[in-house]
C-alpha cells in the first residue's frame, strides 16, 4: 500500500466510527505473536496467515467466506482469531 502499511491502515479504519460495521480480515505472511496480538487488539475480525499451497488457500478462503458477515460482525475469541488451513 502506498504511504501506509497494514498496521497503519487497520488503525485508521478502526479509529473512524463510521467503519465500525466493516469486517477486517488481515491476510498476511506474518505468523508471529506480536503481529497477531496487534491485529487482535486493534480490532481486526480475523487474522489469516497466507498458506503455501493452492489447496490450503482454498481451505482458508472457505473458512473466511463461511461466516455470514451480513448477520453479525464476527469477533472471535483469541483461540479462533487466527485462520489456518488445518
Amino acid at each position: 500500500m502506498p504511504c501506509k502499511d497494514g498496521r497503519q491502515c487497520l488503525k485508521a479504519i478502526r479509529s473512524n466510527k463510521k467503519y465500525d460495521s466493516i469486517p477486517i480480515v488481515v491476510y498476511t505472511s506474518l505468523n508471529d505473536l506480536k503481529s497477531i496480538e496487534f491485529c487482535y487488539r486493534e480490532g481486526s475480525n480475523l487474522y489469516a496467515i497466507k498458506p503455501s499451497t493452492l489447496n490450503e488457500i482454498k481451505t482458508v478462503l472457505e473458512k473466511i467466506f463461511s461466516i455470514d458477515w451480513k448477520k453479525i460482525l464476527y469477533f472471535p475469541p483469541r483461540s479462533r482469531f487466527v485462520v489456518n488451513p488445518q
